[in-house]
């Protein structure tokens, strides 16, 4: 199978799976990032046929993957950033709020 067409499938089941309401994942322990960490450092060394003892932060940059945790927090500011700034459907901006201190 070519690289690409691997790229493809990994993408479709494995990077969709993590990032599918990864906002739900936020407050999780260490532990269970590492799980997920775990799962995604496989789908990155399958697709470049890297080694296991290679290190895997070469590689997700190859790949322009974040890790886990950081693509959680990314996620979250993005969708926050995009309520802030009214590019986010209605029943997310009703949700939030901006804060405006009454003193300055």
């Amino acid at each position: 199978m070519s690289e690409s067409n691997l790229k493809r499938i990994v993408n479709a089941f494995v990077i969709s799976w993590i990032d599918y309401c990864n906002s739900i994942l936020y407050g999780l322990p260490t532990v269970e990032h590492g799980k997920i960490q775990w799962v995604q450092n496989i789908a990155a060394r399958l697709i470049t046929g890297s080694s296991r003892r290679d290190h895997i932060t070469p590689v997700l940059k190859n790949l322009h993957w974040l890790p886990v945790k950081l693509c959680i927090t990314f996620n979250i500011l993005l969708l926050t950033n995009k309520i802030l700034n009214g590019q986010s459907p209605s029943y997310l901006t009703s949700l939030v709020s901006s804060y405006k201190p009454v003193r300055s």
